[in-house]
């Protein structure tokens, strides 16, 4: 079959999207999907995650807590590409039964205060209405191993930098720092720009770094949460609506994870614009709903053992969705939510770190961000639906072509992350 296209005035000629063509077409649409594979999708949860917090306070001070490579993200490329231990004095290099490893030289920081004070304040950037800030250094304390979790409030903050640091010298990947700057007396509630004055660390795989600010300076108070090492710098401009700000958040989210689009885009190029496609959709966001509210509760948390078995099936249910679709097998509402409940727990772990159970606002924020999940998966199906259809038109076959392209290289790139997942927990 084909589409007549005129030729000469009088004559027609057949243009083939079948045979060779079709193959190709399909050669290429895989191509471009399994090129995704280069770059795995961003895991729910992660065993390397750690986190840096700052908190602005209506006083006119920073309270900080980083993980201790990002005060040497400057000096760290310039290692890397030498070929060359980092060059500071604050860091010492000692040999292991198995290579060696830098260490924070806590003598270096006793003998020279002013250059450990300058990397704590030379950090992060502060830009008040425009204008740079100059933090000074209050005070600071040094842990040997990641304390736990990230600073909530001004109160813990405070708390924490009241103990007594690490007497022994850290570890370079291992060790936080807490640090206390006073950024400006007369900060105000203006906009206050908030970024990092280093490169990003290029980060393996299995490590991420997650930045929460905080703007003390209202109440209750702004929190920020991004998946990012501040390379773009945060806007702080004081409260917006709750509802509004995680609905944006929800879609985002959605948008962002391509385990989830790829979910939804199966259940579409399966069952295309049909009833049960209605229904399958809603059970999936039912599923998830429940998982989404439990897990940010506090009430269902996944055991650190389960994590990444969690991770690997829910890259399995994108391959299994792939292969119901090309198929054409109907999915059971009953699966469906089933399949809903598993992915909710990556939805739980993005919003449990941006919101407290007891904050007042966190049902207006559960509420914005899961409609703002469910319209992203509504917008995903459309688009597919609305793209097929477009090519159907064109030429029926050719439509076939596109859906069993797409359904293969999502199930190709999907088994991929199922490789990588569980070859993570080996």
């Amino acid at each position: 079959m084909g589409v007549d296209l005129p030729h000469n005035g009088s004559h027609r000629v057949r243009a083939r999207w079948d045979g060779p063509g079709r193959v190709r077409g399909a050669r290429f649409l895989c191509f471009v999907l399994l090129l995704l594979s280069a770059v795995p999708a961003h895991a729910h949860f992660t065993a390397g995650a750690k986190a840096q917090t700052i908190i602005v306070t209506s006083d006119g001070e920073a309270l900080i807590r980083m993980p201790l490579p990002l005060l040497f993200a400057d000096r760290i490329p310039e290692a890397i590409a030498a070929r060359s231990p980092i060059d500071s004095p604050l860091l010492r290099v000692e040999s292991t039964g198995v290579g060696s490893r830098y260490r924070l030289d806590l003598a270096a920081i006793a003998n020279a205060p002013e250059r450990w004070a300058a990397r704590l304040t030379g950090t992060i950037r502060f830009d008040s209405e425009g204008v740079q800030l100059a933090p000074a250094l209050v005070r600071y304390r040094i842990h040997g191993r990641s304390p736990g979790d990230r600073f909530r409030s001004v109160a813990e903050a405070q708390t924490a930098l009241d103990g007594e640091g690490t007497s022994l010298d850290p570890i370079f990947g291992e060790a936080v720092v807490d640090m206390h700057l006073a950024l400006s007396p007369e900060l105000g509630a203006g906009a206050l720009t908030v970024g990092a004055a280093h490169p990003p660390l290029a980060l393996p795989p299995t490590v991420t770094i997650d930045t929460h600010v905080i703007d003390a300076r209202f109440d209750p108070p702004v929190l920020v949460s991004l998946p990012a090492q501040l390379a773009e710098p945060v806007v702080l401009e004081g409260p917006q609506p709750v509802f509004l700000e995680f609905f944006e958040r929800g879609v985002a989210h959605i948008l962002g994870g391509l385990d989830h689009i790829f979910l939804v885009l199966c259940l579409a190029l399966g069952l295309g614009w049909s009833r049960h496609l209605f229904w399958l959709v809603t059970t999936f966001t039912l599923g998830h709903s429940v998982t989404l509210a439990l897990g940010s509760l506090g009430l269902v948390v996944p055991l650190a053992s389960v994590i990444g078995w969690i991770e690997a099936g829910i890259a399995l249910t994108v391959v299994a969705a792939a292969y119901a679709a090309w198929r054409r097998t109907r999915m059971t509402l009953a699966v469906g939510f089933a399949v809903g409940l598993l992915h909710g727990f990556g939805f739980a772990s993005f919003l449990s770190e941006s919101l407290v159970p007891g904050d007042p606002q966190f049902a207006l924020a559960l509420l914005g961000f899961n409609i703002g999940i469910e319209l992203g998966q509504i917008a995903v199906v459309l688009a597919a639906l609305a793209g097929l259809e477009l090519v159907r038109r064109v030429h029926v076959r050719a439509s076939d072509g596109v859906r069993h392209a797409a359904l293969l290289g999502i199930g190709a790139v999907s088994l991929l992350w199922v490789v990588e997942r569980v070859g993570a927990l080996a």
